[in-house]
């Protein structure tokens, strides 16, 4: 039986929108839950996908309760512990700093002070600020 990968809700800023709004709208759109707080983790990537040069920014959602509708884009959804999400999430980097960052974003604290972007398109191990 082959393993399902697990995402996040994620999405693109449309029109004019901030990314803190982007991503109320991608929750709200996905989930049906209302995002009380954004925060930014100063950390994204760049990538291409579909002979499109994209960049992304990572944020953590700090949501309101409420029962989880899901859109079409999604099948199921689970709450768990920080732990378990970091040992399932298909992550393709180092999944320490993953566990670090997100330990951080969770009391509202910045794991990288300055922006910190991958560059995957070059060499893996470039980083940009």
């Amino acid at each position: 039986m082959e393993k399902e990968d697990e995402f996040v809700v994620t999405g693109a800023i449309e029109n004019e929108e901030s990314p803190e709004n982007a991503v109320k709208r991608e929750v709200k759109e996905e989930t049906d839950l209302d995002v009380e707080e954004v925060f930014n983790l100063n950390w994204g990537s760049v990538y291409e996908w579909r002979n499109e040069i994209c960049e992304e920014t990572n944020f953590i959602a700090f949501v309101n309760e409420g029962k989880v509708k899901l859109n079409e884009e999604h099948n199921k959804f689970r709450w768990m512990e920080l732990d378990k999400f970091v040992d399932i999430i298909r992550w393709d980097d180092d999944k320490r700093i993953l566990k670090e960052v997100l330990k951080r974003a969770i009391k509202k604290e910045k794991y990288f002070k300055e922006k910190e972007i991958k560059d995957y398109r070059k060499d893996n191990s470039k980083v940009y600020k």
